[in-house]
């Protein structure tokens, strides 16, 4: 039997796609894998909400779960206390990877130097080492600072990505377009397509109700509201070219949130109102009183090559999506999912695709939510992790 260490920097209550998917790894491991008997879940405390609420999800866990979370320092808003507890958690990573008794680490990289660590504290001491690739770290950086291939910048940081992905036993990719990524920078093709997927809390009767007239349509974007997003970029322009009648309800925080309450100011409640990010089984109920729900990703083209999660929490609804994105996002969306139209990063466009959609309209999408099931995708993910449990690369 198999002590398997998980390593994420996100892990609940905190209220985040890497959190929800850890979390529902854990539980399928504990129901359905057969050659582990014991997790030890390293992850840093949340900085975002009261300990009273870890303290009540450490008291859940069972005798075989273990969940060790490295102290962090409250954020507030504040960049460089982000980034001296991601070094700090680093460090504390490196370490743990050395001393702990687990013979197989998981590593989810929400950043990718945790999975860097991971893989240097894995060759010291000779473990096995499987990765979840969430995001791609060198394509993000090349994207927002506009370098190119032969930046000395991206030839270093696809140095160590090599590095980290030819250590790995295993590779787990959120998304398919992410295999050419690690095929060009490790000249390996061994990565597995595994998305995030539809958790049950989101698999709810939402059929919608024929209106005579309404008054107020509702569009809710719930998610970050950060760079990524750049959904700040679209307001006032976007309400502008609103009639009255529409009303955005945003549910979020983020580095751009800021910005957004700053480009709104001139519009009362009655058009658009910005608040805190809430828990899932609230967020269930507003999305089941939403009209239209409203996905956004920035036009760049790291960003072209991410399946968000919130597109599975959509897809499991039967209400009309309005999404901002373009690339892997919006091929996987419409090949996918029907009910949703797709529109560029321009406030007209974005406006004029909104005026044309009947919120009358139902959409079946009962096919959707079983194929990306969050429990059929984690039982894929338990198999994938032992079938790598006791097997050796020589290449290590």
């Amino acid at each position: 039997m198999s002590h398997l260490l998980i390593i994420t920097s996100h892990y609940p209550p905190d209220q985040s796609a890497g959190a929800f998917r850890m979390n529902a790894l854990v539980q399928a491991l504990q129901s359905k894998a057969k050659k582990i008997n014991k997790i030890t879940v390293l992850t840093g405390a949340p900085s975002r909400v009261k300990v009273d609420r870890v303290q009540k999800i450490e008291g859940s866990v069972s005798s075989n779960i273990q969940v060790i979370r490295v102290k962090m320092l409250q954020i507030h808003g504040k960049k460089y206390i982000e980034i001296i507890n991601f070094l700090y958690f680093s460090i504390y990573v490196f370490l743990f990877c050395i001393f702990s008794r687990a013979d197989t680490v998981f590593c989810t990289t929400s950043k990718f130097f945790t999975s860097f660590v991971s893989t240097l504290g894995c060759r010291v001491c000779g473990k096995k080492l499987i990765i979840d690739v969430r995001d791609l770290f060198s394509d993000t950086i090349q994207s927002l600072y506009q370098l190119d291939n032969k930046s000395k910048v991206i030839k270093v940081l696809n140095l160590l990505e090599k590095f980290t992905y030819k250590y790995a036993a295993g590779i787990i990719v959120v998304s398919p377009i992410f295999k050419a990524h690690i095929v060009r920078v490790a000249e390996i093709n061994n990565a597995v397509f595994i998305p995030n997927g539809i958790d049950k809390e989101f698999v709810f009767t939402d059929k919608l109700k024929k209106h005579q007239r309404k008054e107020v349509i509702n569009i809710t974007y719930a998610g970050n509201l950060g760079e990524a997003q750049g959904i700040d970029l679209l307001f006032p322009e976007l309400l502008k070219n609103l009639p009255n009648q529409y009303k955005f309800n945003i549910y979020g925080q983020g580095a751009r949130v800021g910005n957004l309450k700053k480009n709104c100011t001139e519009f009362d409640s009655d058009r658009i109102q910005i608040s805190a990010p809430v828990n899932r089984e609230e967020l269930t109920k507003i999305y089941i009183k939403a009209d239209i729900l409203f996905l956004c990703l920035k036009p760049l083209p790291a960003f072209e090559k991410v399946i968000p999660s919130k597109v599975f929490e959509f897809g499991a609804s039967r209400k009309p999506i309005v999404a901002v994105v373009s690339g892997e996002t919006a091929n996987f969306m419409n090949q996918e999912m029907s009910g949703v139209t797709i529109t560029g990063f321009d406030p007209k466009e974005i406006a004029d695709a909104i005026m044309k959609i009947d919120i009358d309209v139902s959409y079946d999408r009962e096919a959707f939510k079983q194929k990306f099931s969050r429990d059929y995708l984690m039982s894929q993910m338990v198999t994938f992790i032992e079938s790598k449990i006791g097997k050796t690369d020589v290449s290590h």
